[in-house]
């Protein structure tokens, strides 16, 4: 059982996903999570996904570029369970797209941001708030980050 406030859900969301992957049964219901002895275990190979929150260097520098700029990573998932993934939608404000092909992403600038602050609330991506900060201050755009 878990006490307080949970501050890493995707984290531990994650965890037990992969868990469950490879034939372990799990459950988390409210701040209690369930394990149960693994009877026998899935054979085979797992991808895992790369860290989004590294992703983020890179989505600030196609943001910061003059020019139509793009760049590929590998081994991403549209429907990713960590809470980083939110780069996607936070950096169209900044002008840049996101498209998910075949287990990458192709991030490319498609536009100038033309906003003169921006708002972001990152209670469940807190990790993205230095490079969105720089981003920002690169951009001459007034940031207020919370959470």
């Amino acid at each position: 059982m878990l006490e307080g406030k949970i501050t890493s859900r995707p984290y531990i969301e994650m965890t037990l996903s992969l868990l469950n992957e490879i034939g372990v049964k799990t459950s988390f219901d409210d701040h209690i999570i369930r394990i149960q002895p693994a009877l026998s275990m899935v054979n085979g190979q797992w991808s895992i996904e790369s860290d989004w929150s590294s992703a983020s260097y890179f989505y600030s520098i196609v943001a910061l570029s003059k020019i139509s700029t793009q760049i590929t990573l590998s081994t991403f998932k549209q429907n990713s369970l960590q809470g980083d993934s939110a780069l996607a939608g936070i950096y169209k404000i900044f002008g840049v797209d996101t498209y998910f092909e075949n287990g990458r992403i192709r991030i490319v600038k498609t536009k100038n941001c033309q906003l003169s602050i921006v708002n972001c609330q990152l209670n469940q991506t807190p990790d993205l708030a230095q490079t969105i900060a720089v981003t920002c201050i690169g951009l001459g755009i007034k940031c207020q980050l919370t959470g």
